[in-house]
C-alpha cells in the first residue's frame, strides 16, 4: 500500500517506481524496504493494480484528514499572503530592459 500511495503522491509509472527504490533514499524509506531486496515493476505491477482507484482514493483522503487533523498541517480556513511594495521607476517594458533588471536584482542579492 506504501508503494502504491509513493507511486500515485510522485505521479510515476511502474518502472519509475521500481528505479526510484534503488535512487531516493525517501522512496525506500517510506516504502520500508528496510535493506531488504527491491522490487520488480512486474511485481508492483501485479500488486497495486489489483487496488481500485475508488480505494486508493478514499485512503489518500482519510491520510489528509489525519494530517490535518493530528498535525495542523494546514486547516484550509485562513491563508496568508506577503503584499510587499517596493517603490521603483516605471519604464515601457521590453525584453532586453526585463531581463537587465533581473541580471541586476540577481547582482545586488
Amino acid at each position: 500500500m506504501r508503494a502504491a500511495l509513493y507511486k500515485e503522491m510522485k505521479k510515476l509509472n511502474y518502472r519509475e517506481l521500481e528505479y526510484a527504490q534503488y535512487d531516493s533514499r525517501v522512496c525506500s524509506t517510506f516504502i520500508k524496504l528496510d535493506g531488504r531486496k527491491p522490487i520488480s515493476f512486474e511485481a508492483y505491477y501485479k500488486y497495486i493494480s489489483q487496488i481500485k482507484g475508488e480505494t486508493l482514493k478514499k485512503f489518500m483522503i482519510e491520510i489528509n484528514r489525519i494530517m490535518i487533523k493530528e498535525t495542523a498541517v494546514e486547516d484550509c480556513k485562513s491563508l496568508r499572503t506577503d503584499s510587499t511594495v517596493v517603490e521603483t521607476d516605471i519604464h515601457y517594458p521590453t525584453n532586453n530592459e526585463l531581463t537587465w533588471d533581473c541580471i541586476k536584482r540577481a547582482i545586488v542579492f
